[in-house]
């Protein structure tokens, strides 16, 4: 059923350079409180997951092309933990890497993930201490990055293009982390303006949103967006005003990134 099966415990597997063709199930399976390091093998057709690892095993892929799955490119489920890096995923037929079923310590770094059926990166079903860092996520058919069902994930320098839905979205009873941005001053306040500017920017094709309230009880309000380090609100004596990244195509539902500088 699966190309290449990896189970019962055992520890200490490599799976190194091979390929893996229209595998009934699984591409390759890691399962059982086993571990294992996957790197560089071709797996193309799957018929369910191109690289799998689940029910207590930890996994370390890297540099592995998954292409056409039908179902996921690469799966972290019920409590596996491991490392994601580097791969190239393509035209997945649901998600393109999911985390889901109380996984914890995953990290998803430096991947290209493309053509993904449904989301790009997907973490869900009560799944933390993931981090989705330097990723390259285009062409998905909902969000880019989605976390949800009571998930826990961070985010940082993701470029996240042509998602259909949202290029980061979340449910309400699920958090994003992000970074913040940093050295953040005001250059000038008069008349008739506030210039202000910043550092941190991140390496996404991506920009700033800034908001702005009036008075200790005021509302914020979107007032513009930046790409630069630097913004110039055309209306000034405001008392606070805060700083939110938004990703690339839609804004982040999650706002972050989030600083408040009082001006006097």
């Amino acid at each position: 059923m699966n190309g290449i099966n990896i189970y019962n415990g055992s520890e200490n597997n490599i799976s190194r350079s091979n390929s893996v063709n229209s595998a009934k199930k699984h591409g390759i399976a890691v399962a059982a409180n086993s571990s294992a390091v996957i790197k560089s093998n071709s797996i193309s057709k799957a018929g369910d997951t191109g690289i799998l690892i689940y029910n207590g095993s930890k996994g370390e892929c890297s540099g592995n092309k998954v292409k056409n799955a039908v179902g996921h490119g690469i799966v972290f489920s019920k409590n596996a933990s491991g490392k994601a890096t580097s791969n190239t995923v393509s035209g997945a037929g649901k998600h393109g890497v999911l985390v889901t079923d109380h996984c914890g310590s995953v990290a998803l770094s430096s991947n290209k993930i493309s053509n993904s059926k449904q989301n790009g990166v997907c973490v869900s079903n009560y799944s933390s201490s993931v981090s989705v860092n330097s990723n390259s996520i285009s062409g998905s058919g909902k969000s880019g990055i989605s976390v949800s069902s009571r998930s826990k994930a961070s985010l940082k320098d993701n470029a996240v293009n042509g998602s259909k839905s949202a290029a980061v979205s979340k449910s309400a009873d699920s958090s994003i982390s992000l970074p913040r941005v940093s050295g953040l001053s005001v250059n000038s306040v008069n008349n008739t303006d506030i210039q202000i500017s910043f550092s941190g920017r991140s390496t996404n094709k991506c920009g700033y949103e800034i908001y702005r309230k009036t008075g200790a009880k005021g509302k914020y309000s979107a007032v513009g967006t930046t790409a630069k380090g630097k913004f110039t609100d055309g209306f000034s004596r405001q008392t606070q005003i805060i700083i939110t990244k938004y990703a690339v195509m839609k804004m982040c539902q999650a706002r972050g990134y989030t600083v408040d500088i009082p001006l006097r």
